[in-house]
């Protein structure tokens, strides 16, 4: 079993950039979403029928117009997490050079040599 994870930037800014993609299609469900509503109100001979049609299409008409903005961001967002991930490796690779050098460059105070004339403490 591994200790490590990992995953493929590339391949996620790539998902994020298609996801983002859909909101053009979810825009367009929305509009159609309400087209089809004011169609059904209009097609009705009944008054009550067509005013309760009217008002569940202005209740659900923002989430439904929501929709987009939210798969656009979902998909903007996984993208940038890909970035985010790439630079914060970059980074930590630099950072581990770094302490790898400086502690390469000390002796170990573990060690020491060994004198006879040591003092007993």
């Amino acid at each position: 079993m591994t200790d490590e994870v990992g995953v493929e930037p590339d391949h996620v800014y790539t998902a994020g950039q298609h996801v983002a993609r859909f909101a053009t299609d979810a825009s367009g469900l929305a509009g159609l979403y309400a087209s089809r509503l004011d169609t059904a109100a209009a097609t009705v001979h009944h008054q009550t029928v067509a005013i309760a049609v009217g008002r569940y299409r202005e209740q659900w008409r923002p989430f439904a117009r929501d929709i987009a903005d939210d798969v656009d961001a979902l998909g903007q967002n996984t993208s940038s997490v890909a970035v985010v991930i790439t630079e914060a490796d970059h980074d930590a690779s630099a950072l581990l050079a770094q302490s790898t050098a400086t502690a390469d460059s000390q002796q170990s105070v573990l060690t020491r040599p060994i004198s006879s004339h040591s003092a007993a403490i």
